[in-house]
Formats: C-alpha cells, sequence, structure tokens
C-alpha cells in the first residue's frame, strides 16, 4: 500500500468513525423524555423503586467498607506493636 493509499485510507475509517460518534450522540440527545410522559402516580412508583435500589446498594457498600476498615485497623495496630518493639529492642541496647 502506498503512502496516498494509506493517508485516503486512514481518513475515510476516521471519517465514518466521527459520522458513526456524532449520529450516536445526537440521537442519545434528542431521545424523548418517557418520565414526562408517565402519571404522576406511576412516576412516584419509579422514583420509590429506584431510591430503594439506590439504599440497598449503599448497605452492602457500608458493609464492605466496614470490613475494609476493620481490616485495616487490624493491620495498623499490627504494625504498632511492631515498631514498639523495635524502640523497646533499641532503646535496650542503648
Amino acid at each position: 500500500m502506498t503512502d496516498a493509499e494509506l493517508d485516503a485510507s486512514v481518513k475515510s475509517d476516521a471519517g465514518s468513525f466521527f459520522k458513526k460518534l456524532k449520529a450516536e450522540s445526537e440521537a442519545k440527545n434528542n431521545r424523548e423524555k418517557p418520565y414526562l410522559l408517565l402519571r404522576p402516580e406511576d412516576l412516584r412508583q419509579r422514583v420509590e423503586a429506584q431510591q430503594k435500589k439506590r439504599h440497598e446498594a449503599q448497605k452492602e457498600l457500608s458493609s464492605l467498607l466496614d470490613y475494609d476498615h476493620t481490616l485495616k485497623k487490624s493491620i495498623e495496630e499490627e504494625k504498632k506493636k511492631e515498631e514498639r518493639a523495635c524502640k523497646v529492642v533499641a532503646v535496650g541496647k542503648s
């Protein structure tokens, strides 16, 4: 493949990629808002369901964070014990 053919190929590939990307972006921005077509009662149910999901996910995350915090705390305690032991040995040698 010559340099001119390669340049033409790259330009056409890049052009088609960005045209596709632009079309997807426009389609995403121009889609209808389905929540505007719902009755208030249905919308409230959907919002409550979403909030419940988020709350459950947050519970799982917080329990994991508690576990991580416990592990971190125990590791730090072990490090402090080791540091104290080193200081005692260093003080005893002086």
